[in-house]
């Protein structure tokens, strides 16, 4: 399986656009575009990126042979836009910033918990 066909099926695994992708590491959707269906290939930075967004070895999207990895879809599966948006954002968050955003979150619950009792 070429790269393009593996970066095609992760991002339908993922409900994901190529718009989505494309955002997510900072190209235009139609380089997108040109991975999956024109056997161009991203520089190291963008294959780095899009292996970390999949959260793939990048061996695994450079391997032709290779075509089988376990992915969790359900990650990225949701109801609405501004759902996807946020899970989007955070996937493009330093793990620093991760981190306090789990901090502020968990805040949040704490505060959303005793505003209801």
């Amino acid at each position: 399986m070429s790269f393009g066909q593996k970066l095609r099926k992760l991002r339908k695994k993922f409900n994901m656009t190529q718009k989505n992708v494309a955002d997510c590491i900072h190209v235009s959707r139609s380089a997108i575009a040109g991975y999956e269906k024109k056997g161009r290939q991203p520089s190291h930075e963008k294959l780095t990126a899009i292996a970390d967004l999949f959260e793939v070895p990048v061996d695994y999207l450079l391997n032709d042979e290779e075509d089988t990895i376990t992915l969790s879809p359900s990650r990225l599966t949701t109801n609405s836009d501004d759902e996807l948006n946020l899970l989007l954002a955070y996937r493009n968050l330093s793990r620093s910033s991760k981190r306090d955003l789990k901090k502020y979150m968990k805040l949040l619950k704490e505060k959303d918990a005793s505003e209801s009792s």
